[in-house]
């Protein structure tokens, strides 16, 4: 089953012909980790907000998220399906702790006040942040605010897990905490789909599939082997290739037989090291 299916998509915020997004059609199968990256101003954003209704309709073309075409009659239940974390965590923090920013999804949800504290516990936990549940926002580092923020996603138990510039704003550990995170989560629940809106080719590098925007359109697709092996395509839209792939091919340039199956850093450096 296709977790998201878009067709046609085109959209102006102006209603003009200055469309943000042109013409885009792709899907993400049940289970599918897809990352889409672009330059700024490329339309990744605005394409999460259409996907979750945040805009509206006025649009053309179609969304379909399980199977269901996205409209104002069907937004509402869809919604429960689809998970949307942001870039910056303090604009999502809405509890005065922690414990209270997790309950605010299942609160709206109307979900029982008995059960809540056992999924709060549960979700807290596999975020890492259950002795943190009594903390104030003020306390916790950028990395630990979007823990909290993916966990109260993941409370709400979404078949669809949209990414948007997770981590452009959090340092480099901060960054590699929650890619970790959610590696594991995937790991451990197979059936989860995942649309990372990124910009960071490294982390696109890790998912199953990526596609490219350029302008609001589609530039390209494939696995991440067969999209950054066009480094020179990537460079004129200004991404580079990750940092792996980038010495693998300088390497073989020098004669030296690299193989094929390096895709990341710690692949490169366990071949190396041997």
């Amino acid at each position: 089953m296709k977790a998201l299916e878009v067709k046609g998509l085109s959209f102006s915020y102006s209603g003009d012909d200055s469309e943000v997004v042109h013409d885009l059609s792709f899907s993400i199968e049940e289970g599918e980790y897809v990352s889409l990256i672009g330059h700024n101003g490329s339309g990744k954003s605005t394409l999460a907000k259409l996907v979750s209704g945040l805009l509206g309709f006025s649009y053309r073309g179609e969304i379909s998220v399980f199977g269901t075409v996205l409209d104002k009659k069907s937004v509402r239940a869809a919604r429960r399906d689809i998970g949307l974390v942001f870039q910056n965590p303090d604009n999502q923090f809405v509890g005065s702790t922690v414990e209270e920013d997790i309950a605010f999804g299942l609160e709206n949800r109307e979900v029982p006040r008995e059960k809540m504290q056992a999924i709060i516990d549960e979700y807290s936990e596999e975020v890492g942040m259950r002795d943190f549940l009594k903390k104030s926002p003020e306390g916790l580092s950028g990395g630990q605010k979007q823990r909290v923020a993916i966990a109260g996603v993941l409370a709400m138990e979404p078949r669809l897990l949209i990414l948007d510039e997770a981590t452009s704003m959090l340092d480099p550990s901060g960054k590699s905490e929650i890619l970790s995170l959610i590696h594991r989560l995937k790991d451990k629940n197979a059936s989860l789909s995942i649309l990372s809106i990124t910009h960071d080719v490294e982390e696109a590098a890790k998912s199953d599939r990526v596609i490219v925007l350029n302008a609001g359109r589609k530039m390209m697709e494939g696995t991440p082997k067969e999209v950054f092996a066009r480094s020179e395509e990537l460079a004129s839209i200004h991404l580079d290739a990750p940092f792996a792939y980038r010495l693998a091919s300088a390497l073989r340039a020098e004669g030296i037989e690299v193989p094929s199956d390096i895709v990341d850093e710690e692949s490169l450096a366990r071949w190396i090291c041997r």
